[in-house]
């Protein structure tokens, strides 16, 4: 996996199965599904992709896990928000796929799987932020500017993580300022009433103190 390394986690999916069905041969069940999750992988994401599969000893675990970067996936779209939206949708599609297999592999049923988790990684943390955007957006005008604040307030908590976990320097160049200009074009520039009332000045200004923190999270140099 060298050629990965620094490489973000854009989908993962997590099994954990006790008992460990008789006579499981691990190392073969490793190799059907490394070959399984590449194959899909290329397929719904983008080619050479990166994939890992992960076994650990006991009650048994498993972790697939796919590495790659959000460019990759995204920018074979026109579109950066629908690159984003479909993205995320075929991350969790392999997720899924991943889960079903290694249910099927292990000839696992609900009686012995204690747990499974299908996890989106970045792309789905990016469609979470995209989705809030377009919401802070919507409800312009309808909900109270109060609220709005708030929600980008905390929109711009998750922008931070979300920064954190993108590890490829490249990426991070491409992303936030594709991400940047479509919230800059989205989320109003001042505070907009609801119908038949009015902005307060303070309220006024925290918005626009606000906005501008926003959008100074998605600076790369923060």
């Amino acid at each position: 996996m060298a050629d990965y390394i620094n490489k973000s986690i854009i989908c993962q999916a997590y099994l954990h199965i006790d008992p460990v069905p008789k006579d499981l041969d691990e190392a073969a069940l490793k190799a059907e599904l490394e070959s399984f999750l590449g194959v899909r992988a290329e397929f719904f994401l983008y080619k050479d992709v990166g994939t890992e599969v992960e076994l650990k000893e006991g009650s048994l675990k498993i972790y697939l896990t796919i590495l790659g970067t959000l460019y990759a996936g995204i920018a074979q779209y026109p579109d950066f928000r629908q690159g984003v939206e479909l993205f995320a949708a075929d991350s969790k599609r392999v997720s899924d796929y991943a889960i079903s297999e290694s249910l099927f592999l292990t000839k696992s049923r609900h009686d012995c799987v204690l747990r499974t988790e299908a996890r989106t990684g970045v792309c789905g943390t990016l469609k979470k932020i995209a989705d809030e955007i377009d919401y802070i957006k919507r409800e312009s005008g309808t909900a109270d500017p109060s609220r709005l604040i708030a929600r980008m307030e905390a929109l711009k908590k998750e922008i931070f993580v979300f920064k954190d976990n993108v590890t490829d320097p490249a990426d991070k160049e491409w992303v936030f300022p594709q991400l940047k200009q479509y919230a800059d074009e989205q989320i109003p520039k001042r505070a907009v009433p609801k119908e038949d009332e009015f902005v307060s000045a303070e309220i006024a200004s925290a918005y626009i103190r606000e906005r501008g923190l926003l959008m100074r999270s998605m600076n790369l140099e923060n």
